[in-house]
């Protein structure tokens, strides 16, 4: 059974009330999560088809929310208040800090989703990638390192269509230290 994490409003990047109604969105991932894991101990196993089955259904919408929880879990810590910097292991893995933020910023621009800077650990890179959907498009051996939310509901409510001023804002606030802890713990 999934546990909600609580998240407090710690940010610029978005006002206080489309933070909590982001957080709702989040709850419902979770909840979602919790149902169909009870459904999938409730499920007859023996129906199971790859064309269409109930059991089918359940394990192809679980990856999608279980998605929705991760990703939202890693936005939502990794989004800050802009009061630190990109630390040693994450600048040692971009490389090129200016070059990787530019690819990372045309990528969320690009992205009707997410936009995730991940450790791909294949070729032991970062990478930036886009997500459409929770389901599509995953680099199956790709570690988060930042993500930043696309969908219209990150960003609506304070910035209307203007993408690119959520893009900066959320840049300029990014909690630098959560994006470290993960790449340290790879050890890029």
């Amino acid at each position: 059974m999934l546990k909600l994490v609580d998240f407090s409003y710690q940010t610029s990047v978005v006002s206080e009330s489309a933070f909590h109604e982001h957080l709702k969105l989040y709850n419902g991932y979770v909840n979602k999560v919790n149902d169909i894991c009870h459904g999938l101990e409730n499920a007859d196993k023996s129906k199971a088809c790859h064309n269409y089955s109930q059991y089918r259904g359940l394990k192809k919408e679980l990856s999608f929310c279980l998605n929705g929880v991760m990703f939202h879990e890693m936005y939502f810590r990794n989004m800050g208040d802009g009061s630190n910097k990109p630390g040693e292991h994450f600048l040692r893995a971009v490389g090129d800090f200016d070059k990787w933020k530019e690819d990372f910023i045309a990528t969320a621009k690009s992205a009707r989703g997410w936009a995730l800077c991940c450790f791909e650990q294949r070729t032991c890179k970062v990478v930036n990638v886009l997500q459409d959907s929770y389901s599509d498009d995953l680099v199956v051996s790709a570690y988060p390192l930042l993500l930043i939310d696309m969908y219209e509901h990150s960003y609506f409510t304070d910035y209307k269509s203007d993408r690119e001023a959520y893009i900066e804002c959320f840049m300029d606030a990014v909690n630098w230290q959560c994006v470290e802890e993960r790449a340290k713990s790879l050890e890029v």
